[in-house]
């Protein structure tokens, strides 16, 4: 993993507020656009070792989340667990992606061609 992909992951972990490509920026990256940088933050989330590196912090993240779950779900502290799922979701959305749905569509296209020049020959003739 190269300096600026280690200091991607760091600044990602850091703050979980920032954009993509807010990470991109502070890690070092020379971009010249939000399109670039965010372009350059989803080409590093597809390198196996940065995806191995979060994946390690959030399954550890998972694990305290359903110790905390498990701990609290009876008692009073039902903020403090909604805090702690609510982060642990936005984590996990960020590191393997939110859960979206894909609708494909298609289309057959349809020429329809009309000769008027014949029905106007046989009125003249």
């Amino acid at each position: 993993m190269t300096g600026k992909q280690r200091a991607m992951v760091t600044e990602r972990l850091k703050d979980r507020t920032a954009s993509n490509a807010e990470i991109i920026k502070r890690a070092g990256y020379n971009v010249t656009s939000v399109q670039s940088a965010s372009q350059q933050y989803l080409e590093n989330m597809k390198k196996p070792e940065i995806i191995s590196k979060l994946n390690d912090v959030v399954e550890e993240m998972e694990e305290v989340l359903t110790t905390t779950v498990r701990r609290y779900k009876d008692s009073e502290k039902l903020p403090e667990v909604t805090l702690a799922n609510e982060n642990a979701k936005w984590i996990h959305d960020k590191v393997r992606g939110k859960a979206t749905q894909k609708i494909e569509q298609t289309t057959t296209g349809v020429q329809l061609t009309i000769d008027l020049t014949s029905s106007l020959e046989v009125e003249q003739g």
